[in-house]
């Protein structure tokens, strides 16, 4: 194998590793955008129950105080 060739196998094989390497990257960011998603989701609906809760607790008190 001639020097001209084993170094284009090099440039070929570091810009495969750069295309691998941003492809994983991406993926690696989207999982994140995802994942954060879901937890804003799951955090949103707690917050809603917890609203629901309190708002049901009031209710409760405030007919308590009526009598």
């Amino acid at each position: 194998m001639s020097v001209d060739e084993r170094e284009k196998i090099m440039r070929e094989h570091e810009a495969n590793m750069v295309r691998l390497e941003n492809s994983m990257t991406l993926n690696k960011l989207r999982q994140r955008q995802i994942l954060e998603e879901k937890l804003a989701a799951r955090r949103a609906k707690k917050m809603q129950q917890l609203e629901q809760h309190q708002l049901a607790q009031a209710k409760v008190s405030s007919e308590v105080h009526k009598f």
